[in-house]
């Protein structure tokens, strides 16, 4: 597997763990993302000794601000950008091993497909309690 660019793989155990690492865009998601996340996907899918993946974010502030506005989100050539998230989601939720979205920060639009696509979302108590 390669070096990834906005997103950090890691494996402890059985646990899979895929970290959103965008957390100076609030982990906004872009193309590369998407390529990421599937290169990572298809890779944990075929690995025996994963039982579970945790989709996490980097940063304090958001888990995922949904996609990234201030850039064309993909190539002319690359076909509908809501196509492709809607795969990525579907891959998820078809995914063969549990899933679970670890939530702290803001989760909004595509984040919150993101989290809603995966088995289990578990949302930071200190996330929630300085939101009242």
């Amino acid at each position: 597997m390669s070096q990834f660019e906005v997103i950090i793989y890691e494996k402890f155990d059985n646990v899979a763990h895929i970290t959103l690492n965008r957390p100076k865009a609030l982990n906004a998601y872009n193309i590369k993302m998407r390529d990421e996340l599937y290169e990572v996907l298809g890779a944990i899918k075929d690995d025996p000794d994963v039982d579970v993946v945790i989709l996490k974010a980097a940063g304090e502030k958001a888990f995922c601000t949904g996609g990234q506005l201030n850039s064309r989100f993909g190539k002319a050539d690359e076909g509908d950008p809501a196509v492709a998230y809607a795969e990525l989601l579907d891959r998820i939720v078809r995914f063969s091993k549990p899933t679970i979205a670890r939530v702290k920060g803001a989760c909004l639009a595509g984040g919150m497909g993101l989290m809603l696509a995966c088995d289990i979302a578990i949302a930071a108590e200190d996330f929630l309690a300085e939101t009242r």
